[in-house]
């Protein structure tokens, strides 16, 4: 399995897009690792998780073959993860050519499928599109797409709806992606039991130290939710963590969150990375 961050910052990027904050004017002028995108990653060329804003941008940046992909596995409905009107943009009968089409399934919440056919009722007048299908998720259902099995486990972020963290394997490795998202319930964590990761990405939006609300983590909720993780037996000793979903109001550029995070044994993802290097 191959998983490629193409964003690791939250919903207003960094620099963010109208502020004038000290980090996101050292973030502009430097450059590289300190710019942070909307936050997604693609798994094999074949899948997206969530479909941001900024998809176009990642895709010229990492010349991304999105004809090829397959589904859209989508964590919420938050615009940052989910924006419906460049999921539009896969129309083949409006906006572009893909020889051999199969539609593009998009799996979510209900919210999410509901606010995708809004998306397309006002693009085009019709909730319906034969490029596209919807396929609803709840918590801890399981399906195989693109030769990799999912998982949906219940996120701790919006209580207004469904949000989903996902479990993701493909018999070789098994990952834990978990953002947007705060500490889990104990029967989230209790479902994950003796189920051994080879990677886990953690929301960290608020960078180092503690989260001042819930459905985001920082650093040392990041700590409290591997500890529940080894408590169950899913971790290994060497069992590489990152960190993603950075806001700018965590002051911190890159390379001041990489040395925090080691104090906790956890790595700093960036645009662009991939796991395995």
């Amino acid at each position: 399995m191959k998983i490629q961050f193409l964003g690791t910052g939250a919903a207003e990027g960094i620099p963010a897009m109208f502020c004038q904050c000290s980090l996101c004017r050292r973030a502009e002028k430097q450059k590289g690792r300190q710019i942070r995108t909307r936050c997604g990653a693609m798994i094999n060329g074949r899948i997206l998780i969530d479909l941001t804003p900024d998809i176009y941008l990642h895709k010229l940046r990492y010349g991304l073959d999105l004809s090829a992909v397959e589904a859209v596995v989508v964590t919420h409905s938050h615009s940052d993860h989910f924006d419906g009107a460049e999921l539009t943009k896969r129309s083949t009968k409006d906006y572009c050519s893909i020889r051999q089409e199969k539609p593009l399934t998009v799996y979510g919440s209900e919210t999410v499928c509901r606010l995708g056919r809004e998306s397309l009722n006002l693009e085009f007048g019709l909730d319906r599109n034969p490029s596209l299908s919807f396929v609803p998720v709840k918590p801890y259902d399981t399906w195989e797409t693109a030769g990799v099995r999912f998982t949906a486990v219940p996120a701790c972020h919006d209580p207004k709806e469904t949000c989903l963290i996902y479990m993701i394997e493909d018999g070789k490795h098994r990952i834990l992606y978990a953002n947007d998202t705060g500490l889990l319930s104990p029967e989230a964590f209790d479902f994950l039991k003796n189920t051994v990761f080879d990677m886990v990405s953690l929301d960290c939006t608020f960078g180092a130290g503690k989260a001042p609300s819930p459905g985001h983590m920082g650093m040392e909720e990041n700590r409290l939710f591997l500890e529940e993780l080894k408590k169950r037996g899913c971790l290994r000793q060497n069992t590489p963590v990152y960190a993603t979903h950075f806001s700018h109001n965590c002051g911190m550029l890159h390379e001041q969150l990489e040395e925090e995070g080691r104090k906790y044994g956890i790595g700093i993802a960036w645009d662009g990375m991939c796991w395995p290097a």
